[in-house]
């Protein structure tokens, strides 16, 4: 994990894609889009198998990585309603089982406007903004600035200052508004282009963490 200080708090940037508040012992991530897959290939477009077991797999592995006794999920938690199917669902509903234990709260997203409501058996809240000590839980960024809030939506990727490496996801700290990575492995990304007094930490193909400027596993700082 890597810490981060950041609107007067500590943050763990997690290389699952998910973040730790361990103020209030929550994780949080964004944009999961379950059944994606499914719904491309309903569409006819060929996709990898696996990408739903291999990111539930993930996320139970943040969850475990800190004992987490609360998930959020700002947004789009399923991809589109022609994803739900029994495959998908029962393969969420055995992921629940063994979180029996564990609240999770749904901020909705524009996906999930048009996919719907998670079954009632899994047990998920949900609520269009969520706020907790000050800080706003959301999926979209807020239009304005109005106190500090953190947002998916986006899939902020950031390509580092080194010769022949791609874009990679990435947390994106701004002034008062922090952007998770998509926790999705099916998502598509969003370059971004930070300023100076931004930070940002990449999420390497191997699970490192690490910033943009040598590729090494250093504290984040301001790009130059």
């Amino acid at each position: 994990m890597m810490a981060i200080e950041w609107a007067e708090r500590t943050w763990s940037c997690l290389p699952e894609r998910a973040l730790w508040w361990p103020e209030q012992q929550t994780l949080i991530c964004a944009d999961l889009h379950i059944g994606k897959d499914e719904a491309f290939r309903k569409a006819g477009v060929p996709v990898p198998d696996g990408a739903l077991a291999d990111d539930l797999d993930r996320l139970s592995q943040a969850l475990a990585r800190v004992s987490a006794r609360r998930l959020i999920v700002l947004g789009d938690f399923f991809h589109a309603r022609s994803g739900r199917g029994a495959r998908v669902v029962d393969a969420l509903s055995a992921w629940r089982t063994r979180h029996r234990a564990l609240a999770i709260t749904l901020v909705r997203g524009n996906h999930d406007r048009s996919a719907g409501e998670p079954p009632r058996a899994l047990a998920i809240d949900t609520v269009r903004v969520l706020a907790i000590d000050g800080i706003a839980l959301r999926h979209d960024p807020p239009k304005a600035v109005s106190g500090y809030s953190i947002c998916g939506h986006l899939h902020p990727v950031f390509r580092p200052p080194l010769p022949g490496e791609p874009a990679r996801p990435c947390y994106w700290f701004r002034s008062h508004l922090l952007v998770l990575p998509a926790f999705s492995s099916l998502a598509g990304g969003y370059r971004i282009r930070p300023a100076r007094r931004d930070r940002i930490v990449l999420v390497g193909p191997d699970g490192s963490l690490w910033t943009g400027g040598s590729g090494k596993l250093v504290a984040p700082h301001p790009f130059q």
